[in-house]
């Protein structure tokens, strides 16, 4: 492993896993990129409500959602990574493409993410990140699963 992305989450699990994978990286002298991400479904339909609401004019800019978004992960990250090279990023886009174009990308060859548990009509039916990000993504991904 020489550059690990990291999802960044807001969670207890997801400070865990952030903390393990800077362990990780700071035993073999890896580097990290932090990404903290926002899936466009969700953005749209701030966008929808805002509009609807009559609110069009609180409407924030790509460039700063995205701006948003690699200030949280760098606040997680600052708080928990210590001793390891990391970058944050942030990004808006589908879900789980967008995490694996950035890992493609920044030259990741490991993948850090957390995981939901659920059944497996559940993740059927309603889909899984993690799990579509182990099965397109050609390296290892590491999952923490969330209760």
């Amino acid at each position: 492993m020489e550059r690990a992305l990291v999802v960044a989450e807001d969670s207890e699990v997801g400070r865990q896993l952030l903390k393990e994978a800077a362990t990780l990286a700071a035993g073999i002298d890896a580097e990290l990129v932090v990404l903290q991400v926002l899936d466009e479904k969700r953005y749209d339909g701030s966008l929808e409500r805002k509009v609807q609401s009559g609110n069009s004019n609180q409407i924030d800019s790509i460039d700063d959602i995205t701006e948003e978004l690699r200030l949280t992960a760098d606040a997680l990250a600052s708080d928990i990574v210590d001793g390891v090279s990391y970058q944050s990023i942030g990004r808006v886009g589908k879900l789980p493409d967008i995490i694996i174009d950035t890992a493609v990308n920044m030259d990741c060859d490991h993948i850090f993410i957390v995981g939901e548990r659920r059944s497996p009509t559940g993740k059927v039916v309603f889909g899984d990140n993690a799990q579509s990000v182990i099965l397109q993504f050609d390296g290892p991904v590491t999952t923490l699963i969330d209760n």
